[in-house]
């Protein structure tokens, strides 16, 4: 934008200000009531230039201080809307996503502004975007297959109930992986269809079937409906993990993990190992979603973030051409190095 260019040339110090003053809002929306020195502490900056900011932020109506600590105020939840698309444009974030979408060949990239400081604040604007993004695009008797892992069950969390969707279907992508319940997909997908007043069904199935035995629960009637209702979901919201993580936390042997890791994995997604230029090197058995079908859904959003899982976001999404792809900055930066 013209103006943040010339703002940026005649006050340069302006981006610093709004920059920190985003910061400060946004831990504020989320954390508030929030004391001074925690608000100090968690974003990295001086107990004296927050208090500064604190009364600067005050006088001009943005947050309400009182004894239990400072609260962002209905002004300062419209002026944090419009930093965050001016915060988006000053950092070039808009050139970043269309860089790294034609690199990968996939459809969209959305990059959220990442917290340096605190990961797992960044994992939660991540979260809450993806849950905005969603809500923007369900309509009603659409039917939405969520995988399972922690960032799914941030997104989950993040949804807000202000639409009613008593006609949509929530279904879990695959069949249940891992010890945690609470991040099982069968779990999310329950939690998402009340949060849209909708109707779920769950699919109760191990990873690492056989294929006689899959083909033996395929003959179930039930079963093989559910799965040809996930199959054929209009929205798939799945995470990206690390190759060598994921096969461990998938219960995978030590044989199978070797075996996955010679052939170059770096990411998984969905029970699928990838190497950086986007093949499949090995899959798990199961029921639900695979590679094929995540290439034909019609929004096929992946919500992964975090530097470490770079590569793993690299090959699990590449040439996914109908994929969409929600990140932070910082792994947004880390991956448009790798593709440089």
């Amino acid at each position: 934008m013209e103006i943040i260019r010339l703002e940026q040339e005649i006050v340069p110090e302006l981006k610093e200000i709004l920059q920190r003053r985003f910061m400060i809002l946004q831990k504020i929306k989320y954390n508030g009531p929030i004391g001074r020195r925690m608000l100090s502490t968690s974003l990295n900056i001086g107990e004296r230039i927050i208090r500064n900011e604190v009364e600067i932020l005050k006088e001009l109506k943005l947050i309400s201080v009182k004894s239990e600590g400072v609260s962002i105020t209905d002004r300062g939840q419209n002026v944090l809307l419009y930093l965050q698309n001016y915060i988006h444009e000053s950092k070039g974030l808009g050139k970043l996503e269309e860089s790294i979408k034609q690199s990968l060949g996939i459809k969209e990239v959305h990059i959220v502004p990442s917290d340096a400081v605190d990961e797992r604040f960044t994992v939660k604007e991540v979260g809450r975007f993806a849950s905005a993004f969603l809500s923007e695009i369900v309509i009603e008797h659409a039917t939405i297959a969520i995988a399972g892992g922690s960032t799914m069950r941030q997104v989950v969390s993040s949804c807000k109930n202000s639409k009613s969707f008593s006609h949509v279907m929530v279904v879990p992508a695959r069949g249940g992986v891992g010890r945690n319940v609470e991040s099982q997909a069968n779990t999310l997908a329950a939690q998402l269809a009340e949060k849209f007043n909708g109707n779920y069904k769950l699919l109760h199935v191990p990873d690492n079937l056989s294929q006689a035995a899959l083909k033996a629960l395929m003959e179930d009637e039930n079963i093989s409906e559910i799965v040809k209702i996930i199959k054929n979901a209009d929205i798939l919201l799945y995470g990206i993990g690390e190759a060598e993580n994921m096969a461990y936390k998938r219960g995978a042997s030590q044989q199978v993990i070797k075996e996955i890791m010679a052939k170059g994995a770096v990411g998984e997604a969905l029970g699928n190992y990838y190497d950086i230029n986007g093949n499949v090197v090995y899959h798990h058995t199961t029921m639900g979603i695979n590679h094929d079908d995540c290439c034909k859904i019609r929004y096929a959003i992946a919500v992964a973030c975090g530097v470490n899982k770079s590569k793993a976001i690299v090959g699990a999404i590449r040439n996914k051409k109908n994929n969409i792809l929600i990140t932070d900055e910082n792994t947004a930066c880390e991956i448009f190095k790798l593709l440089s």
